[in-house]
């Protein structure tokens, strides 16, 4: 989940809507009464007969206080009404906006921050594709531009905590820039003046899109190629957010917050950053010059390790044999490689075989960047690059391990693979990139022999085939879910098929 204050921040936002009067309600007042009938009646100075209907004066309005009389509807509102029936889910109601919002230089009621009064932008983000349009995004380039000289210039970017009169002080300063910029013709006038001011503050003084993408528990990645490309992984499914930045600016600010809750200095680091947000996420940030534009962030959280075989067995991603071969593998200590195509669930696939491990046994895990989570209390998380410096296979065989972890495989990671196998290591247990129980083998070799060229091809090719007992081959079902499609010996011979 996202940092406690940013947290706090959204938990506010939602929980003001209680405190906002009904819309209209202080500008309610009764009918003024009719004038008597006889002052409606005279005598025509023509010959002619005419006739007046003159209505009987009905009786003052009465207005209880308690319950006021139905407000005109505002546009906005009007809006999130049509979006409420379409969803058929309620939406809370927008306050509309006072008298003084149509006065120059006027600002906002000091008890309504519109901010608030929208939550946490939730519903706009969830696929209302006409407050995504171009042109929104347009809108919210131009408010953002003014928004940065005159409400956030003095703000630090990195600065993430804000408490609510704060937060509310700065609702209104940019609702009162909009309000500006709309009479002003810069932007629509018709623009819901509400949702460009969570969008701004967020952009401003929050994540921007990526807050609400990080609080989903069920995203397991975020991906920042440019101002309007932000892609998201739920699963193994990536798709584009309907919504990016408002400006290069507002992501350069993003950007710094995340790196200063990663404890990165922006100013002091080199053009590419690497570290971890308080709760785990990994975090990569690029920029100039290793990029044309502006900052490319990789977003990443632990796999968490909650799956097991025996949910995907419930949510037919493997099929009981293929399972039922797993089991044996993992029980015997046989050495293994998960592989598949990119972001296909790699990752998920180990951390449920992890699970099969007895809690006794001793596991060391070596990943380039942390992703794997054990559940055996005698594990050992170490950097791959630093134990490939210290010794290799002759260090990790002194640690005693039962189970050996190698994520993300590479030619060092193979070569490795094949030393500690030939010291008697067994449970090895690695992932890589392959389409095929074939490809995977050949690759295996391919890696050995550049990393060490002195190893002839025949020798590189019964290593491979001696250490590796056992490939899980991962692909995409016609319904786009990743799932263990192969599990089969290094030769191609079937130990259980999906």
């Amino acid at each position: 989940p996202p940092p406690e204050d940013v947290q706090r921040r959204a938990t506010v936002a939602i929980s003001a809507m209680k405190d906002v009067p009904p819309a209209g309600a202080s500008d309610q007042r009764g009918m003024p009464e009719l004038p008597p009938s006889d002052e409606l009646s005279g005598e025509v100075p023509l010959d002619i007969e005419v006739e007046l209907e003159v209505p009987e004066a009905p009786a003052p309005v009465q207005v209880d206080p308690a319950a006021p009389a139905p407000a005109p509807v505002p546009a906005a509102v009007a809006a999130w009404k049509e979006v409420a029936a379409e969803t058929a889910s309620p939406l809370p109601e927008a306050p509309a906006p006072g008298d003084g919002l149509e006065k120059p230089q006027a600002g906002v009621r000091a008890d309504f921050s519109p901010a608030r009064s929208r939550g946490s932008g939730l519903i706009r983000r969830g696929g209302v594709a006409d407050l995504q349009s171009d042109s929104y995004m347009e809108t919210l380039r131009v408010v953002a531009e003014r928004a940065a000289k005159e409400v956030f210039s003095g703000i630090p970017p990195e600065r993430a905590a804000f408490d609510d009169d704060e937060w509310a002080a700065l609702s209104s300063r940019v609702m009162t820039v909009v309000e500006q910029l709309r009479r002003e013709d810069a932007i629509p006038a018709n623009v819901d003046p509400f949702a460009v001011t969570q969008d701004i503050l967020f952009d401003f003084a929050g994540l921007g899109p990526l807050e609400e993408l990080l609080g989903e528990e069920a995203v397991r990645g975020v991906f920042v190629d440019s101002v309007d490309r932000v892609f998201v992984t739920r699963g193994a499914h990536t798709e584009r957010v309907s919504r990016g930045f408002a400006s290069g600016s507002t992501l350069e600010r993003v950007t710094i917050k995340l790196c200063d809750l990663a404890g990165l200095k922006w100013a002091e680091a080199g053009p590419r950053l690497e570290g971890r947000l308080p709760d785990g996420t990994y975090l990569l940030v690029l920029r100039p010059p290793l990029t044309y534009g502006g900052p490319v962030l990789v977003i990443e959280r632990l796999s968490g390790g909650t799956l097991t075989l025996e949910d995907m067995q419930a949510a037919g991603l493997i099929d009981d044999r293929a399972a039922m071969a797993l089991r044996a593998a993992v029980r015997e200590h046989r050495n293994l490689v998960v592989c598949g195509p990119a972001r296909s669930g790699k990752t998920m696939v180990l951390n449920a075989l992890l699970r099969l491990l007895p809690a006794a046994d001793r596991v060391i895990l070596l990943e380039p960047r942390r992703e794997l989570a054990l559940t055996q209390p005698d594990g050992v998380a170490l950097s791959k690059e630093a134990v490939l410096e210290a010794g290799g296979a002759g260090l990790i065989s002194r640690l005693k391990a039962d189970a050996v972890v190698l994520s993300d495989m590479t030619g060092m990671d193979a070569q490795l693979a094949m030393r500690l196998a030939m010291c008697g290591q067994q449970g090895i247990m690695a992932t890589m990139v392959a389409d095929s129980v074939g490809q995977c083998v050949k690759r295996l070799e391919l890696m050995t022999m550049l990393e060490d060229r002195s190893i002839g091809a025949d020798a590189v090719r019964e290593g491979v085939r001696g250490w590796l007992d056992v490939v899980v081959v991962l692909g995409r079902r016609p319904d786009g879910r990743a799932a263990v499609i192969e599990v089969a010996s290094p030769s191609g011979v079937p130990l259980g098929q999906a």
